[in-house]
């Protein structure tokens, strides 16, 4: 269903207030979703996050992808 806000907004030009306020009903319904996963595997979303940027800082040393 999120994705279904970000096209509107980005390909039907829905107006941004209420694409917006959908969007964050929507990332709040991945974010339980996200947040029950780890607690299914024994995870806090503070450890999850912190593996994440450790991995992208690893990957992107700069920062930032390269546009290649």
């Amino acid at each position: 269903e999120y994705m279904n806000v970000v096209k509107k907004y980005l390909y039907h030009e829905a107006e941004f207030g209420p694409s917006r306020s959908r969007a964050v009903e929507e990332l709040g319904d991945m974010l339980w979703g996200l947040a029950q996963a780890a607690d299914a595997w024994g995870m806090t979303l503070d450890e999850v996050a912190a593996a994440n940027l450790a991995k992208l800082a690893k990957r992107y040393p700069d920062g930032k992808p390269s546009d290649e």
